[in-house]
């Protein structure tokens, strides 16, 4: 497998690149393809895209593929759902075998995915970022609670431990707004996802007299991408946003753009072993961002 990683070039250069000649097929087309009996159709609308079609369109994938006796690709497909979304249920008016197989896929997959989501939640929570802890272990929790899994001892294990960090998440200080029209006194918080690609934030020189240079990678090793089988001929793409400290270390990290919860996880853990030549604003260190572009390649 091999990983792709960027930052503001790569960037400028994906958006010269010309639109998809075709977008992924809406669900009420597909909807109708599959009452008409029309499977091989919805298989081919729903491959016009190498990333994984949204679950509501993904469901159908698994659907025809039943309908067709292709049992073990019809697996592997509600594998490629639940591992999207992991909450995912497929439509209730589903035949028994089709909503016994995504039974059969949750409770395989689930341990290991949770186990994935427990350590991004955790990371979340030991970088004091309350707003993605909560969100993380609640998430951990609801998928937890599926009726399919309520007598996995390693699910229950983990929905036990996201609990009681969902409460110590909810008991930490939310983060102090400033009043309206009022500008904060201390530094400006990390930016949010739609600025440039890599940022320093410097406050103690004015704007016109700062002179910046951006971190320099030293070590950014990447965790390899071994995917489960059902995402094997497939690219993702997401970014990473680090905090780097003056002396060049990451401070925190987190997914702007996820890839897959298991690569995401291990790649947050990872960038905390990255080091950089420090960001310089007129000659002296400095605390800065950088962002990483992601790219995971199929097979």
């Amino acid at each position: 497998m091999r990983h792709a990683i960027s930052t503001t070039a790569l960037l400028v250069l994906i958006g010269t690149l010309p639109a998809r000649a075709q977008e992924p097929e809406p669900l009420g087309h597909i909807r109708d393809l599959y009452s008409n009996a029309a499977y091989e159709d919805v298989l081919s609308a729903l491959s016009v895209d190498t990333a994984p079609p949204p679950p509501e369109l993904g469901q159908y994938r698994v659907f025809s593929l039943i309908a067709l006796g292709r049992a073990p690709e019809a697996e592997k497909a509600a594998e490629t759902v639940i591992i999207a979304n992991p909450r995912f249920q497929a439509d209730p008016d589903a035949s028994p075998r089709v909503l016994d197989l995504f039974a059969k896929v949750r409770r395989r997959i689930a341990p290991e995915l949770l186990k994935s989501m427990y350590v991004n939640a955790k990371s979340a929570l030991d970088r004091k970022d309350r707003d993605v802890a909560i969100h993380g272990f609640a998430e951990i929790v609801a998928v937890a609670d599926d009726p399919d899994l309520k007598d996995d001892a390693v699910v229950g294990e983990l929905r036990l431990l996201a609990s009681g960090f969902l409460e110590l998440s909810r008991a930490m200080p939310a983060p102090v707004a400033a009043p309206a029209g009022e500008k904060p006194s201390s530094p400006a918080a990390p930016a949010p996802a739609s600025t440039s690609p890599a940022s320093t934030s410097p406050a103690s020189l004015p704007a016109s007299v700062q002179k910046v240079t951006m971190p320099i990678p030293i070590t950014e090793v990447m965790p390899r991408w071994v995917p489960p089988e059902a995402y094997a001929r497939l690219e993702f793409r997401g970014r990473i946003i680090l905090r780097i400290d003056a002396d060049g270390r990451v401070v925190s990290s987190e997914m702007l753009a996820p890839t897959t919860p298991m690569y995401d996880a291990q790649l947050v853990v990872a960038s905390k072993q990255w080091r950089y030549k420090p960001a310089l604003s007129n000659g002296a260190p400095v605390a800065s961002e950088r962002v990483v572009e992601i790219v995971l390649k199929p097979r």
